[in-house]
């Protein structure tokens, strides 16, 4: 009679057995090192996810040339059960041989007798924080998104083929990846034209690599496996896809053959999230508009012509500098308040020197030569009509210390640029066209409308009383 078996109940001694199971890596046909010997190796899982290798050999191979999909279910029963050859990839105790007297049935997924097994969890992968600690020559699985890929290359004595690629984990660590040989002419150009030819973003499993993240004779690699971790990552990739394309763009290089590993852009926060950053080490980033609020500000402060420290004092003269000791000039350094708004709220930050300078498009000098010599305001109005309906990515910082104006811990802002919107050609194939992009990225500017929060703006502000 019939036995429904898991993996580890089945041993060379049972009979009459049948498994329930599922492909879970494939290995292509390959000749035995000593060519006599035409074999593929198939690794399944049961309902508990325990393992075992599947071999076929000469024309059973091509006999079930239609059976072992990955991920599909079938019934397997009365295959050839052995302990596993010394050459063999050892999964479990004992490996299968399926011929032509094993009896195998395929289990469509509306089966209503039989149900097809769920999709699998069984993974052995590491983080990309351990891959370095991993010992040399150790293997090793690993689950990423492919973020770019070049195309199949040789090495210098034109003997074997390879092709990197560019992999990221959640965690926005981008890694070098090599892909050797067959797996570089097949799957490697399948990522290739996922990346460049369609914008899309594969997740990969690589099996059985090791510590230089590259492939080995014995590694596979499964694009967009059906586990559920890969369901996971998926929903992160379609959330980070404006990221991952900014990616592709600028780890391309004018040379169609290499890549350029660089770092992610740190994680955009909201404005109203901002409260929640309240050490005065760490720098972060927001994306919104910049304008200068309606209040009236002085737009400079007066510091020692050699040391910086700055007064309190809004008039240019001669002091002893409590910090130099010494007689020097007070000199201004521009320094004011903008206003960041994103869609979530508004926040006020100081901008300094040579940043405050750049928005205002005058120096120092002639800041304080309108405001305080002159007695006249500052062209507020216009200035903001010039930052109107842009979008910039901004890095800020607390204040580890007081300025005449402000305590310790408020917004710095320590750079920003204007933030364009970014698109890969549709049917770009090569990184020519992504330098294309960069050349012309400063006209792809964001709408930004839906975000300004308006406010009506006098023209002139009032004068201090």
């Amino acid at each position: 009679m019939e036995q429904r078996l898991s993996i580890s109940e089945i041993t060379p001694l049972t009979t009459e057995w049948t498994c329930k199971v599922q492909p879970v890596d494939k290995f292509r046909p390959r000749d035995s090192r000593d060519q006599r010997v035409h074999f593929q190796t198939i690794i399944v899982q049961d309902v508990n996810e325990e393992q075992v290798c599947v071999i076929l050999y000469g024309d059973d191979i091509r006999r079930c040339d239609n059976l072992f999909e990955l991920f599909e279910t079938y019934l397997i029963s009365t295959a050839k059960v052995r302990n596993p050859q010394p050459y063999s990839l050892h999964v479990g105790q004992f490996e299968w041989i399926v011929d032509r007297f094993t009896i195998m049935e395929s289990i469509p997924k509306n089966n209503e007798k039989e149900t097809p097994l769920p999709p699998p969890s069984r993974l052995s992968t590491i983080s990309f924080v351990d891959v370095a600690q991993q010992p040399s020559g150790v293997e090793f699985d690993l689950l990423a998104v492919v973020a770019n890929c070049g195309p199949t290359q040789y090495t210098a004595d034109q003997s074997k083929r390879f092709q990197e690629a560019i992999v990221m984990d959640k965690m926005k660590k981008p890694l070098f990846f090599t892909i050797w040989e067959d797996l570089a002419s097949n799957e490697g150009a399948e990522l290739l034209r996922q990346v460049r030819q369609l914008q899309e973003y594969p997740i990969i499993l690589a099996k059985r690599i090791v510590t230089r993240l590259a492939t080995r004779y014995n590694s596979t690699i499964l694009i967009n496996p059906l586990y559920v971790q890969a369901t996971e990552l998926r929903k992160w990739i379609n959330e980070n896809k404006q990221m991952l394309i900014e990616y592709t763009v600028k780890s391309s290089t004018e040379s169609a053959s290499s890549l350029n590993l660089v770092a992610v852009d740190d994680e955009i926060l909201t404005v109203s999230a901002i409260a929640t950053q309240t050490s005065t080490a760490a720098t972060f980033y927001v994306e919104g508009e910049i304008s200068l609020p309606e209040h009236f500000q002085r737009f400079y402060l007066l510091g020692c012509s050699e040391c910086n420290h700055v007064v309190r004092s809004k008039i240019k003269r001669e002091i002893q500098c409590i910090n130099c000791r010494l007689p020097r000039m007070l000199i201004p350094k521009c320094h004011f308040e903008v206003e960041i708004t994103d869609e979530t709220d508004t926040t006020t930050a100081t901008v300094s020197e040579g940043l405050g300078e750049r928005i205002l498009s005058m120096t120092a000098e002639q800041i304080y030569d309108i405001t305080t010599v002159k007695n006249e305001l500052l062209p507020v109005a216009h200035i903001n009509q010039l930052l109107a309906d842009k979008l910039f990515r901004i890095q800020l910082q607390r204040s580890s210390s007081r300025t005449p104006d402000k305590n310790a811990g408020s917004l710095v802002l320590l750079s920003y640029t204007e933030k364009p919107t970014m698109f890969l050609p549709e049917e770009s194939t090569s990184v020519s066209g992504a330098k294309r992009i960069r050349e012309d990225e400063s006209i792809l500017v964001t709408d930004a409308k839906a975000t300004k929060k308006r406010k009506s703006e006098p023209s002139t502000l009032p004068k201090p009383q």
